[in-house]
């Protein structure tokens, strides 16, 4: 209310939200919890140039407003999904996948065509045992002669995998084995989700597939990109169950990421810069290999494709599809209900040292330093207008606005019983 009726009548507000040591961020990870109160404190942190451990994600302050917050995150794991009345023999995630190139298949140059031969070169990302399925991405086109070719996905182009027999070819392994062919496929990223309590969302509703960053790509590296969406799951920040409150697309992986003008893409740093809801802690649990070494008859897996990392030379691996919900959120009173007796039971010293941030003048500009609410002790309203008191004092360039313990005043009922509240120097 003191706030309300301070901005009616016009000019800045500054406010400084009260610590205290049962307050915690709601977050995703493995880590028992986590605490981060600003931009400030995440920069004293040192989270800025380094990964939190055990957090993916992790709420923009503390308390449990951000419980059940969802955070769906997608990158560019793979292209296609093969369905087989038969999955071929101990295929593995990880393992390649090989396939003739259609005959007369015919590439547009410049002003010229070619006919393209030899094979297709993929990698096995995801493996469904239920239902007979792989899902593979498309990394190389190999001549006859063994000339590689990295290539894109194109889902209406030359480049992917159709419904003819494939090779398996197990880590390190050249030789392919078990040529199957699927019954069927379908594009990877048009049949991903975002599954809510009570609704789903499509990928391909929110936003284009992500793929490789130019900024990436000028650097030898692929699948960089990611994107990440905020959601409101149940409705208990926006009312609205479901609402969809940020979304950060075309990020990268990359720790040096940049768009074309100059700002960062990596990640973690433009949710820093442009969310207003979660801080990025690091990457997801699971990340799968996406690439192999380079040589047409390389089936060795790249072995350093960790997100966090500068762009040069890396095959970023990745997630998929995942929809995270954040948990962990404490309030004042170290519980997860905002209306609890206590919920927002500040400490007198907590307050105090709140305060004492504006005794600077030089950090922190003021004219009037307001005292809130008069809902405490006798003494502690007597302790805080102190406090108050000696701000702008020490300041010389504020007045400070003190409010009487509200219990004598308002003690009870009968019509004149008020009492005398002092403010003791």
């Amino acid at each position: 209310m003191v706030a309300q009726s301070y901005l009616s009548y016009g000019g800045p507000l500054r406010v400084v939200r009260a610590d205290d040591d049962d307050l915690k961020n709601a977050f995703s990870g493995t880590a028992g919890s986590i605490k981060i109160k600003s931009t400030e404190h995440y920069n004293d942190l040192g989270y800025d140039g380094s990964t939190i451990t055990g957090v993916t994600v992790a709420a923009r302050n503390p308390g449990s407003w951000a419980n059940n917050l969802k955070v769906a995150i997608i990158d560019d794991l793979a292209d296609q999904i093969l369905t087989f009345s038969t999955l071929p023999t101990n295929i593995n995630v990880g393992y390649g996948i090989t396939q003739s190139i259609p005959a007369n298949t015919v590439v547009a140059g410049s002003g010229t065509t070619s006919l393209l031969t030899g094979y297709f070169k993929g990698i096995v990302t995801q493996v469904d045992t239920n239902l007979k399925q792989i899902s593979v991405k498309i990394l190389e086109s190999v001549t006859d002669a063994g000339v590689s070719t990295s290539v894109s996905y194109q889902p209406n182009g030359i480049y992917k995998f159709g419904n003819t027999a494939i090779g398996v070819h197990t880590t390190g392994i050249s030789t392919g084995y078990s040529y199957t062919s699927p019954t069927a496929n379908v594009d990877w990223y048009d049949s991903q989700t975002i599954q809510l309590t009570n609704s789903t969302i499509n990928w391909n509703n929110v936003a284009d597939r992500p793929g490789t960053s130019s900024f990436a790509e000028a650097r030898d590296a692929r699948f960089d990109e990611v994107h990440v969406v905020v959601i409101d799951d149940v409705g208990e920040v926006t009312g609205n169950a479901g609402t969809i409150l940020e979304k950060h697309l075309s990020m990268s992986k990359a720790k040096d990421g940049e768009y074309s003008l100059g700002s960062p893409s990596y990640w973690r740093k433009y949710t820093y810069n442009n969310s207003t809801n979660i801080f990025a802690g690091g990457a997801p649990a699971g990340i799968v290999t996406t690439s192999f070494g380079d040589g047409a008859s390389n089936f060795t897996q790249f072995g350093d494709g960790g997100w966090d990392q500068n762009a040069q030379g890396i095959r970023y691996s990745g997630i998929g599809a995942t929809t995270l919900t954040l948990s962990g959120g404490k309030n004042y009173d170290g519980g997860t209900d905002e209306d609890a007796t206590g919920a927002f039971q500040v400490t007198l010293a907590g307050l105090a040292a709140g305060y004492q941030l504006f005794e600077d003048d030089n950090l922190n500009s003021a004219d009037f330093i307001l005292m809130g609410s008069g809902n405490h002790t006798k003494e502690t309203a007597q302790s805080l207008a102190n406090k108050i008191i000696s701000v702008a004092e020490i300041r010389k360039d504020a007045v400070a606005f003190v409010s009487p313990n509200r219990g004598s005043f308002l003690s009870d009922g009968s019509a004149g019983s008020v009492e005398s509240l002092m403010i003791h120097k």
